[in-house]
């Protein structure tokens, strides 16, 4: 964990350059950049949200554990971007409901809660930011209410491998990290992993699968 300069602070969030040098200076001061290993959390479910993040570097994901003890992926982050959940938590003065997990070695701003709302305050370009994400963030869950309400499961993975496997036909994934993706349990996708490598459209390996049949998988 290190502060930060006033120039890095510009370059990592432009937005702030509105600011004028003393109040500029002053952020600085209370802002501090966290490095975090893979598998290191960021916040826990019912933690008090104290501070504003923006992901300098790597990727993390935000996640729900349900009643069953499984993984339901809400969303990932990457460079460049921020967390809804903890603008909408610091906004309202609410507990995380979900957690944060490094998937990759990341580095992370943070801002403390106060310093937010002064920004928030005296930069409207930074506000509309906010404001902006939080919208496209209810939209992505609405999308994705939809689709674990009305989508049948093996469409869903079907999908899941084609996005996975982009223009390759080897996908590295774990049935388990596939079932946390789609918020049910690895027993499910194991088992329809099986029933479609017996219909010949992929092949299994040990945190490996191949696609056979691109086509029938589109075609799902």
């Amino acid at each position: 964990m290190y502060c930060i300069m006033v120039d890095q602070l510009v370059v990592t969030v432009p937005v702030l350059s509105g600011l004028d040098s003393c109040r500029l200076e002053q952020i600085a001061k209370s802002t501090q950049v966290i490095n975090l290993s893979i598998g290191d959390t960021l916040f826990r479910e019912g933690d008090c949200c104290n501070y504003y993040y923006f992901i300098i570097e790597g990727t993390l994901r935000i996640q729900k554990l349900t009643s069953e003890g499984n993984e339901l992926i809400l969303y990932r982050l990457g460079k460049g971007q921020q967390c809804n959940l903890t603008n909408t938590c610091l906004l309202g003065g609410n507990q995380y409901d979900a957690e944060a997990i490094a998937e990759t070695q990341a580095e992370v701003l943070k801002l403390p809660r106060l310093a937010f709302h002064q920004v928030l305050e005296d930069v409207p370009e930074f506000r509309e930011i906010i404001f902006d994400n939080i919208r496209q963030g209810m939209n992505n869950l609405m999308n994705m209410v939809e689709e674990v309400t009305f989508d049948n499961m093996e469409r869903r993975l079907a999908v899941a491998l084609m996005k996975h496997a982009g223009d390759t036909t080897r996908i590295k994934i774990t049935h388990q990290s596939l079932a946390s993706e789609l918020g049910t349990a690895r027993e499910v996708v194991s088992r329809l992993l099986k029933e479609f490598e017996r219909h010949g459209w992929v092949k299994l390996y040990r945190g490996a699968i191949d696609i056979l049949d691109q086509k029938r998988l589109s075609r799902l």
